[in-house]
């Protein structure tokens, strides 16, 4: 959920999980290094700056046993107000 109770001097935390229906005795997913998260070239977002991307992964027990997710926060920086600001000087 976002907060937008700093808009538009605000930071997002955008969460990405990936989780399979097998259990960790079935299937391990498991982040390959360290810095597993790539940013493609060129890729722009004018209203926002990605401050960060933190990898990380969490366990979770269900009837049928235990199951593992990886899931990656991206951190976000809204420019909106940079960009305004910017416009009105120009």
């Amino acid at each position: 959920m976002m907060d937008l109770s700093k808009f538009p001097l605000d930071n997002q935390i955008c969460t990405m999980e990936v989780a399979i229906s097998k259990t960790i005795e079935e299937l391990r997913l498991e982040w390959k290094n360290t810095d597993p998260v790539l940013m493609a070239k060129g890729l722009r977002m004018p209203q926002f700056e990605i401050v960060d991307i933190v990898p990380s992964d969490c366990q979770e027990s269900f009837q049928i046993g235990t199951s593992k997710l990886i899931d990656d926060r991206c951190n976000i920086r809204n420019q909106r107000f940079k960009l305004q600001l910017q416009q009105i000087i120009i």
